[in-house]
């Protein structure tokens, strides 16, 4: 498939017969359908972010207390994050942005604000139940996300040092946790 190709060896280094040799088809197809290697990349960046998406996006804790979900969408949000193929996919498109434009926009809107619309949702209906104090809903939803992601997400697709163990990321998510609900909560925690 392409979007392996591109995560193997960048952009550049994939040429389109390889695509053609692992995934079949025929160069016609190829330009017909995505206008050329380009477009056929683009088409790579929407499919992986919508594949590394799919976790967090299928999880649902509507019926769960609101800490345990946020503790669940928090470890499958960190899960998802650490998972080799989003940090090769973040490392390609960081890669690639500058060139192509578009690159970025896509795995913007296909990731980080997906990401932030499904905390934005289980903020706002918090919210309205009176489990959160009254705030912007997108805003605590980015602030939170950006709580959890920063520390672990730079160091990991940089390749600093080892990737977070279990018992890291557990600590920033319970650690993210506490900080919300203390900013966040309609009674101050303990």
């Amino acid at each position: 498939m392409a979007a392996d190709l591109f995560l193997e060896k960048g952009y550049e280094q994939t040429s389109v017969d390889e695509v053609i040799q692992r995934a079949g088809g025929s160069k016609t197809h190829i330009y017909r359908e995505f206008g050329g290697k380009e477009g056929l990349f683009l088409a790579a960046v929407k499919y992986l972010c919508a594949e590394v998406q799919q976790p967090l996006e299928t999880l649902d804790v509507s019926e769960m207390p609101f800490e345990a979900g946020l503790q669940q969408l928090s470890q499958a949000l960190v899960r998802m994050l650490l998972a080799e193929r989003h940090l090769a996919l973040q490392r390609l498109v960081f890669a690639e942005a500058s060139r192509f434009q578009k690159t970025g926009e896509i795995w913007f809107a296909g990731g980080p604000e997906v990401t932030h619309g499904i905390f934005s949702r289980f903020f706002a209906q918090a919210m309205e139940e009176g489990l959160l104090r009254r705030a912007d809903a997108d805003l605590t939803a980015r602030l939170y996300c950006d709580l959890l992601s920063g520390h672990i997400l730079d160091r990991a697709w940089l390749g600093i040092g080892h990737k977070p163990s279990p018992a890291v990321a557990k600590r920033t998510i319970d650690a993210a946790i506490d900080l919300f609900l203390r900013g966040y909560g309609v009674e101050a925690r303990g």
